[in-house]
């Protein structure tokens, strides 16, 4: 819009219609010009570093998604192994389940710790 304004200014000035143009007005008309064409550049510049910065930011996030995914299934494969090698039954042990220790809250949490601080300070006792 601003470029046609220009050059609908340059052309009445060139046809006679209109006053003249002087030397400073064609300076300026022309300092106009190479602006706006140093802007439409900028502009296609920015563009272009936005959609390279959005599809950087897509991989990413995918990337982010699959390293979730590997931690998630190594902590699972890794919490499974030691539950086997502690000879427990995966069902019993409420602490490893993160779900579990969501629903069960902080007060089963520190009742259970009490437990086996006291088992654990009995048996010290006794030996």
């Amino acid at each position: 819009m601003f470029t046609e304004r220009i050059e609908a200014l340059k052309k009445q000035f060139q046809s006679g219609k209109g006053i003249e143009m002087k030397a400073s007005q064609k300076e300026i008309v022309e300092t106009l010009e190479a602006k706006i064409r140093s802007l439409q550049i900028c502009k296609e510049v920015t563009e272009q570093k936005l959609k390279e910065a959005s599809l950087e930011s897509q991989q990413v996030s995918a990337n982010l998604e699959e390293a979730h995914q590997w931690f998630k299934s190594k902590f699972d494969s890794l919490q499974t192994e030691l539950l086997k090698m502690r000879g427990m039954d995966p069902s019993k042990e409420e602490l490893c389940d993160r779900d579990n220790l969501l629903k069960t809250g902080t007060e089963k949490l520190c009742s259970r710790s009490r437990q086996r601080a006291k088992v654990f300070k009995q048996s010290k006792q006794s030996k």
